[in-house]
C-alpha cells in the first residue's frame, strides 16, 4: 500500500504500530531524501489482500501523528 501525507516525524516503527492490528506486515518503508529527511510518504505490505482492504477502509483519512493519512 502507498501511504501519503505522513508526518515528517513518522518512522517505520510508527507505521508498524498502527498497521499491526490488521495482520502480519511483510515490508514497511518511509521514503527518505539523500540527507535522511522524510519525504512524507511510504509503503507497507500486509500478508493478505483482505488485511490490506480492511486497513484501507479503516485508516484512509484517519488523523495519524497530526496529519490525515491517505
Amino acid at each position: 500500500l502507498f501511504l501519503g501525507d505522513l508526518s515528517y516525524f513518522c518512522t517505520e516503527e510508527d507505521l508498524c504500530a498502527i498497521f499491526a492490528p490488521f495482520g502480519s506486515i511483510s515490508t514497511v518503508r518511509v521514503r527518505r531524501g539523500v540527507t535522511g529527511e522524510s519525504l512524507m510518504h511510504g509503503f507497507i505490505a500486509l500478508d493478505s489482500h483482505e488485511a490490506a482492504k480492511q486497513a484501507i477502509a479503516e485508516l484512509d483519512g484517519k488523523i495519524f501523528m497530526g496529519r490525515s493519512m491517505r
